[in-house]
């Protein structure tokens, strides 16, 4: 709401990553990130691995896989008729795996795939009331059930050639899902089941780039125009 504004607590941490040679085969990136705040006793960390794999001169993989926890995160949940401003004090467990994938047949032909799941857990274990002071007070009175699963799926082909100089066919097929409810599911396998039986919406793209080189074609029918005009 206009005019309205939270003071969020300093949240002072460190993170570390990693990368080995990418020359090689196999390598390997990873991280570890942490943040705390005295204010609300929030306590954040991730970690994520990233095994790159290069199979051969024409195929590559590459897996990225990240975990982040947040205890006693404190963020928006609702606003009411009266426009009371609530805030809720929450655990949040967010999973994040993409797979990527590039095959190239020669330096102007290629299918890429990038497969992607969002998995957000939240469940709520106080509220307060943001005041005019961008402060908060805590409250008993907000009851609704705010407790959220949330997952995206994503899947992306695309075909791509490179036909001539600055000319281009792009094929492009795009899977999409999103689900959102209130049942807490913690189990990676169970969640992901459940997902993939939800709708899912198929697009298919097709992308055509000519390029005219406007000097060239000026001096083509100029030339023609001599002719004529002779």
């Amino acid at each position: 709401m206009n005019g309205r504004y939270f003071l969020a607590p300093n949240l002072p941490g460190y993170y570390f990553d990693f990368s080995s040679d990418y020359r090689k085969t196999f390598a390997l990136d990873g991280g570890i990130s942490m943040s705390k705040s005295n204010k609300f006793n929030s306590f954040n960390q991730s970690y994520y691995l990233s095994p790159i794999v290069r199979v051969s001169d024409h195929l590559s993989l590459n897996f990225r896989s990240t975990l982040t926890l947040n205890t006693n995160n404190v963020g928006y949940a609702d606003v009411d008729s009266h426009n009371d401003i609530y805030f809720g004090q929450r655990d949040l467990q967010t999973i994040e795996n993409i797979l990527s994938g590039l095959y190239v047949f020669k330096n102007d032909l290629s299918v890429s795939l990038r497969v992607r799941h969002y998995w957000d857990v939240g469940k709520y274990k106080s509220f307060y009331i943001l005041q005019d002071d961008g402060t908060l007070e805590a409250t008993n009175a907000y009851t609704t059930d705010k407790d959220f699963n949330y997952n995206s799926f994503n899947i992306d082909l695309v075909f791509n050639w490179q036909f001539a100089p600055g000319s281009n066919l792009s094929i492009i097929w795009k899977n999409a899902l999103l689900q959102e409810d209130n049942d807490l599911i913690y189990n990676y396998l169970d969640n992901f089941s459940r997902t993939l039986s939800y709708p899912q919406l198929n697009t298919i793209t097709v992308k055509f780039l000519y390029y005219l080189d406007y000097m060239s074609i000026k001096k083509k029918f100029g030339n023609i125009s001599a002719v004529f005009n002779q």
